[in-house]
């Protein structure tokens, strides 16, 4: 499952087109699932990514690193 996903992979990387089925696929819940030392590397579309969920969990050390094609001062 994709839950499964989350919670297995060291590096999370996203190459989706934007669509109404991934739009915000990559949640807080989801993030929540992932190992504290993974890492995501998005190069779709920024409404996939939650970019709020991205920096709290950068802040507060439940993601060890972020990489994103679309630049944001926020992350």
């Amino acid at each position: 499952s994709m839950e499964e996903g989350f919670k297995r992979a060291d590096i999370l990387t996203v190459h989706v087109p934007l669509i109404e089925a991934t739009r915000g696929l990559v949640s807080t819940q989801r993030l929540a699932l992932m190992k504290h030392s993974a890492g995501i590397l998005n190069f779709a579309r920024p409404e996939i990514v939650d970019e709020a969920a991205i920096v709290a969990a950068l802040d507060q050390d439940y993601l060890a690193d972020s990489v994103c094609d679309f630049p944001s001062t926020a992350v």
